[in-house]
């Protein structure tokens, strides 16, 4: 990152006004002339230089997950950001429209109207909506970049996210009769896009007590050319390994969806990713208990220069030199995740992170 050029946002601030009232915001800075030095305060940002994104909701955890790119199509880059402790905890997500010359608005969150942005309001099946965003690229062909929202599902602190379709935000808006800029995501459907819904309680309960769940844009790594992303699960059981971690690999696709829809017998809008089969993507888990794999997830680019994407896992509490000593995983991509899946002896979309084998990855 080019601080002399590129905006750095500053996420999660809280903030009491004189009054005694604290509410959360997340800073945009940009440096506009060369004598950046390196030092700033924040109480000097004004709208020349950055911008201040804000929440009269108190303790909202506004910032808490933020990502920056051109979500309505206009060439300028835009912000998705998670408030996961809005709405008594429920949590809330906002998409905030960078202005005509690039820069973003002071605004408060909750004054979104769909012009300046949007508001995702959670269900009441969720908790914690909004600590993980990604924007995934076009993963349905639809022209528009597509979003991805994680939330901890009430009461079972299963993994529950949703993928929501760029092109479908303003008809979204509208669907409840009201055009406000409030999408209810209650009104999901596979049309405007889809939940993921885990199974295992607990496992999107992160290893240090936390909602954690991990969302993360991986660009290509099937090889079919659509987009790809990745949800984790840290405190995943594989089988009798307690908190061993794994992460979903969904493939893209309009087909891919589709079928993996329609896998659990219903074809209601809901994926079941223990369903991930090899051709709608692939399970990866760690090895051994307190792995913690997935509680990092990241883009690596084509490191073996087939021309798919290849990506990293973090398992922080992997024991491979020492207690806690931590490894990371290099999964390759293309041919090399079904080589993967097929180490085990059987092609079903489930592979366990210690079995690459410098052909499909590296334990680093």
């Amino acid at each position: 990152l080019d601080f002399e050029t590129s905006p750095l946002i500053i996420g999660k601030l809280r903030v009491t006004d004189s009054s005694g009232f604290t509410f959360e915001q997340f800073v945009v800075v940009e440096v506009i002339d060369s004598t950046f030095d390196g030092q700033f305060s924040l109480d000097d940002v004004r709208e020349e230089n950055g911008s201040q994104i804000t929440s009269s909701q108190a303790n909202s955890g506004l910032g808490a997950a933020q990502a920056f790119v051109d979500i309505n199509g206009d060439g300028q880059s835009d912000v998705l950001t998670g408030a996961p402790q809005a709405a008594s905890g429920q949590g809330e997500a906002y998409v905030i429209f960078a202005q005509a010359d690039g820069s973003l608005p002071n605004v408060d969150v909750t004054t979104l109207n769909g012009t300046n942005g949007f508001v995702f309001v959670s269900t009441t099946n969720e908790t914690a909506f909004g600590n993980g965003v990604a924007v995934v690229g076009d993963v349905n062909g639809g022209g528009a970049v597509d979003l991805l929202i994680s939330a901890v599902q009430t009461g079972t602190n299963a993994g529950r996210s949703f993928l929501i379709f760029g092109e479908e935000l303003i008809a979204f808006d509208a669907a409840d009769g009201t055009i406000d800029g409030r999408i209810d995501l209650s009104l999901i459907n596979s049309t405007r896009g889809y939940i993921i819904a885990g199974s295992q309680a607990n496992a999107a309960q992160g290893p240090f007590g936390s909602p954690s769940q991990p969302v993360a844009s991986l660009d290509d790594v099937s090889g079919d050319g659509v987009p790809d992303f990745a949800i984790s699960e840290a405190s995943f059981d594989a089988g009798a390994a307690t908190d061993s971690g794994r992460v979903l690999i969904i493939f893209g696709g309009t087909a891919s969806f589709q079928a993996l829809d329609a896998s659990d017998g219903a074809t209601d809008g809901v994926l079941n990713p223990d369903n991930l089969d090899g051709t709608t993507g692939i399970r990866l888990e760690g090895a051994s208990s307190f792995d913690g794999a997935g509680l990092a997830i990241s883009r690596a680019g084509d490191v073996n220069e087939d021309t798919v994407s290849d990506f990293v896992i973090g398992a922080p509490g992997a024991d491979s030199a020492g207690s806690n000593s931590g490894e990371a995983y290099l999964v390759l991509g293309g041919t090399a995740l079904a080589t993967l899946d097929a180490t085990d002896g059987t092609t079903d979309g489930r592979a366990v992170l210690t079995n690459v084998n410098g052909v499909t990855g590296f334990a680093l």
